[in-house]
């Protein structure tokens, strides 16, 4: 038989654990809520600054069968331990001339692009003079590749050409009349150095024609660029694409160093936060310009 003490404990307990449960149930319901909201708040950030760069098939022209691949066969794609086992610079140098051309093929399947990319990137340091060599020609394939692993051996690696010769000197030369995908890699290079040749070119990329290709200067110029960047960026926020919108201002923050708030982080609205964040800095840029005018 449950006795007084007990019937009032049980009084007491059974209120408390259905509050503690229900306090349970709502903070794991929150903590879901709160994640969803995150989730889509970078699904929708990544499509303010990426979707409009996604490059699209081409679509075959009517009438016009498709060309059948060249079928040739595949070189041999090294693994990085056998990269590493090449008894000479000189077999180094010719595997990694081997692989710009095999990249350089429009029939190269996906799957093998990929291995024969990683291939040339593990040469290291005996990649460098024949990507070097590839900055001079015109191949846009061709180009583009050499770009992009030229990047990819100076931020990761540290690697450039010499003392005397670097990938940059050689990338400035690379004509405004580039394709977009070439001019966008070129960008992304001269992201990693901070001599004068260099931004000076990469402020001018950042004004290019094609969107993407200023997306990824002013994200470039937020890394190196120096006080002349400043009007450069500024510029950009006349810009209607949100993507160089949110570049100009990652730009301005790195380079003007002032803190502009917190709002371009806002975890429920992000078009709102970053129409927020590019006023404050047009007000900002209308109160400073004169002294970067100068």
């Amino acid at each position: 038989m449950i006795t007084r003490n007990q019937k009032i404990i049980i009084a007491v307990l059974i209120p408390l654990a259905v509050v503690f449960g229900f306090f349970a149930v709502k903070r794991v319901l929150d903590r879901q809520q709160l994640e969803a909201e995150w989730q889509k708040h970078l699904e929708e950030k990544e499509m303010v600054e990426k979707g409009r760069y996604k490059v699209e098939p081409k679509k075959e022209t009517e009438g016009q069968a498709a060309s059948e691949p060249v079928k040739e066969e595949y070189p041999k794609l090294y693994l990085p331990r056998e990269v590493a086992g090449l008894p000479t610079v000189k077999e180094r140098n010719k595997l990694a001339d081997d692989m710009l051309d095999f990249l350089s093929r429009a029939d190269t399947k996906p799957a093998e692009r990929y291995r024969a990319y990683r291939t040339l990137i593990n040469c290291r340091e005996s990649a460098a003079l024949p990507l070097y060599k590839s900055l001079d020609l015109k191949d846009p394939l061709r180009l583009y590749y050499t770009l992009k692993a030229c990047a990819d051996l100076k931020s990761l690696y540290s690697i450039d050409v010499s003392q005397d010769r670097s990938f940059a000197e050689a990338a400035t030369r690379v004509g405004s009349d580039a394709a977009p995908d070439v001019r966008m890699q070129l960008a992304r290079l001269l992201g990693y150095y901070k001599d004068k040749m260099s931004l000076g070119r990469l402020e001018k990329l950042a004004s290019d024609e094609d969107p993407g290709v200023r997306y990824q200067a002013l994200v470039s110029l937020a890394r190196v660029g120096g006080p002349s960047g400043v009007p450069v960026a500024a510029a950009a926020l006349q810009s209607d694409e949100p993507a160089i919108l949110a570049a100009a201002c990652r730009a301005l923050t790195a380079i003007a160093a002032y803190d502009i708030g917190a709002e371009f982080v806002s975890l429920h609205d992000y078009k709102s936060s970053l129409q927020k964040e590019v006023a404050k800095w047009r007000k900002w840029w209308e109160d400073n310009k004169a002294a970067y005018e100068k």
